[in-house]
């Protein structure tokens, strides 16, 4: 499965996501839909708060797409597509560096749909 992460550092593209916003990682240790959090001031944390002592290279992603299908796809707020993608380097739960960006999507001759268009067509 996979594990969350509450980014509360700044990354560093400016796409700084509301606290409730949650990624996706495949790199925590437990893998059973757990929450860890990224602080203020680059510490990882579980979510009770405790420092997660991590050593490596963190992956974590988010997409506002929420459904794809004949028709074309939605995303779960009706703006434009995006997926983010970033990589944050940890020596001992500390933060040493961050990169990455949140890009638009290009889904090629696909249409986008509001959401209330894909639930007419998907009924």
């Amino acid at each position: 499965m996979f594990d969350y992460i509450e980014c509360n550092y700044p990354l560093p593209d400016g796409f700084f996501a509301e606290p409730s916003h949650q990624f996706q990682t495949k790199d925590t240790p437990d893998q059973m839909l757990s929450t860890y959090i990224i602080t203020e001031t680059g510490w990882l944390t579980e979510k009770d708060g405790t420092p997660l002592a991590y050593d490596g290279l963190m992956e974590f992603y988010a997409s506002n797409i929420s459904g794809s299908g004949p028709h074309g796809y939605m995303t779960s707020d009706d703006s434009p597509a995006y997926q983010a993608d970033y990589r944050a380097l940890f020596d001992g739960g500390k933060l040493l560096w961050n990169k990455g960006a949140k890009e638009a999507v290009d889904r090629g001759d696909r249409k986008q749909l509001t959401r209330k268009e894909w639930y007419a067509k998907h009924r």
